[in-house]
């Protein structure tokens, strides 16, 4: 059950806006409307509008479908008003059973970056979406089918039996005889087909799971050819994150990612709940491998939704002087003194890996 226009009711008056039913009632119609035409060429700005950041004085993103429902329609997206529609397209979506749906989850709690980024309008959609994604990353491998026997079609078995054993043939019933024959076969083909894609697929799924579990039981990170164990906490944690997002063909990632971070993250030490700060962290990796794996993020519409990668691209950009930091700031609206345990570091680290995956 979608439950956002009824929220969206009552947090009209919790923001303190004194809104006819009317309206309200409105703008419940227009949310349905956008909610049909929101796509991945939209998430940035509806994210923007939601969270009060980097907003510009134009309509609200996808408001001319609110305009269908009440022509004086005129909200910005500098309005508090403007900030709650977004918060309301948002969980709109995430709860619409789409398959663009777990894509907006996925970006929602991103963006709220553990919590750091605070939603104005809404304080509770990413509690929502963080269970709506959790309930979208629980796929399984499921086995496929057993395989069942195409007995050939009565239809086929008839004409076959008014061909005379003796004497000569009727072309027409040999005609028809072969059509029979050929849609049968292409019938089974096709079916047999579908059962070996099945198959691949769940070989597939198992072998991606079976490496998946090596790669936690061993803690060997591809990346430096070396055991997490003997790398320094922080990048070992950054590099964590990616490497398990590289592992998983799922859109939205594994359930189960910030447990398998953790289980790696422990594996030879005592402690991993010091705290560093962004900026640290920003520059823990290879200049030049950040400035190649983050430095169009830095510079992109995403750059204020994917504060760790911007931060890693921004800081190899600028050969890690001091100068991106107040840029960073600009950007996302963060502090680049913010502090994060190292697992809070992996987990986000992998969530906006997928992110990226999907928009790069």
């Amino acid at each position: 059950m979608n439950t956002a226009i009824g929220r969206m009711g009552v947090l009209y008056g919790k923001l303190g806006l004194s809104t006819p039913e009317a309206t309200i009632a409105a703008r419940g119609r227009g949310i349905e409307l956008a909610g049909k035409a929101f796509d991945q060429e939209h998430l940035t700005d509806v994210l923007a509008c939601a969270f009060q950041f980097g907003t510009k004085d134009e309509p609200v993103p996808l408001g001319a479908k609110f305009s269908e429902e009440d022509s004086t329609f005129d909200v910005r997206q500098t309005d508090k008003e403007g900030g709650l529609l977004a918060s309301t397209l948002l969980s709109y979506e995430m709860q619409s059973g789409t398959g663009f749906a777990p894509d907006v989850a996925l970006a929602l709690v991103t963006a709220s970056f553990g919590g750091i980024r605070k939603q104005p309008s809404d304080p509770e959609i990413v509690e929502i979406a963080d269970k709506l994604l959790a309930n979208a990353q629980s796929r399984s491998a499921k086995a496929p089918e057993r395989f069942t026997y195409g007995k050939s079609p009565k239809g086929l078995t008839d004409e076959i039996a008014q061909i005379p054993e003796n004497g000569a043939v009727d072309g027409s019933v040999m005609r028809i005889v072969v059509a029979e024959l050929q849609k049968y076969t292409e019938t089974r083909a096709q079916a047999s087909a579908s059962n070996d894609n099945a198959l691949l697929d769940y070989v597939s799924a198992l072998e991606e799971e079976m490496r998946t579990y090596w790669w936690v039981v061993s803690g060997w990170s591809d990346s430096e050819k070396a055991p997490f164990r003997d790398l320094e906490l922080v990048p070992a944690s950054l590099l964590a994150g990616s490497e398990l997002a590289a592992k998983t063909s799922l859109p939205v990632g594994l359930f189960a990612a910030p447990a398998l971070c953790d289980m790696v993250l422990r594996v030879g030490r005592p402690e991993i709940g010091t705290q560093t700060t962004l900026a640290t962290a920003a520059k823990s990796l290879a200049q030049d491998w950040r400035k190649a794996e983050f430095g169009e993020v830095a510079e992109s519409d995403w750059a204020p939704w994917l504060p760790l990668s911007t931060a890693m691209g921004l800081a190899a950009l600028s050969n890690d002087e001091a100068d991106w930091e107040p840029r960073f700031r600009r950007i996302t609206g963060l502090n680049s003194k913010a502090k994060l345990r190292p697992l809070e570091l992996a987990v986000q680290m992998y969530r906006e890996r997928l992110v990226a995956r999907q928009y790069f």
